[in-house]
C-alpha cells in the first residue's frame, strides 16, 4: 500500500471526503487503505463512504467504510469495513457483524496496520481471506 504523507499540521488528505483529517492511528490505516483500493483495487471513489452515521436503538453509531455498487437505479452496499490501529478481534470481528445487521452488505472486512481479514458467508458457513480482492473481483463473486 501506498505511505501517505502528512501535512505540516500532522494531517491526511481524505480522497473520498475530500478534506483534510486529523492523522491518529486508525485514520492512518483507513487512508492506507482507501489509496490502495483506489490507486490498485479499482473501487470507485464515488461509490465509497466514510464514517457512514448508523442509527441503532436511539445510538448512533459510524462504520468506518462502505463501497455501495450499482442496481438497476439504485446502490446497495457490497463490502463494509472497520478499521483498527489495534489487533482484530473477536470484539472488532462482531462490531462489524453488528454494522451489517443494518447495512446488509454481502462482504466485510477487519483491517489493522498489518492485517486483512476478508469475510464472506458462502452457504452455510463464513469464509475468510488475508487479503482485498479488487472491486471486478466482488462484483464476480456476486453473480
Amino acid at each position: 500500500m501506498k505511505i501517505m504523507a502528512l501535512s505540516r499540521s500532522n494531517k491526511l488528505f481524505c480522497p473520498v471526503r475530500l478534506k483534510e483529517v486529523a492523522a491518529i492511528p486508525e485514520e492512518v490505516v483507513r487512508q492506507r487503505l482507501l489509496a490502495h483500493m483506489i490507486s490498485s483495487l479499482g473501487y470507485p471513489r464515488g461509490q465509497l463512504a466514510v464514517e457512514k452515521d448508523l442509527f441503532s436503538a436511539g445510538m448512533k453509531r459510524r462504520v468506518d467504510l462502505v463501497c455501495f455498487y450499482p442496481v438497476k437505479d439504485s446502490m446497495k452496499p457490497l463490502l463494509i469495513v472497520e478499521c483498527k490501529a489495534a489487533l482484530l478481534t473477536t470484539e472488532a470481528e462482531n462490531q462489524l457483524f453488528g454494522y451489517n445487521i443494518q447495512i446488509g452488505a454481502p462482504f466485510l472486512c477487519l483491517v489493522n496496520d498489518v492485517k486483512i481479514k476478508m469475510l464472506w458467508q458462502e452457504q452455510y458457513s463464513m469464509k475468510s481471506i488475508s487479503f482485498l480482492p479488487s472491486y471486478l473481483q466482488l462484483i464476480e463473486k456476486l453473480c
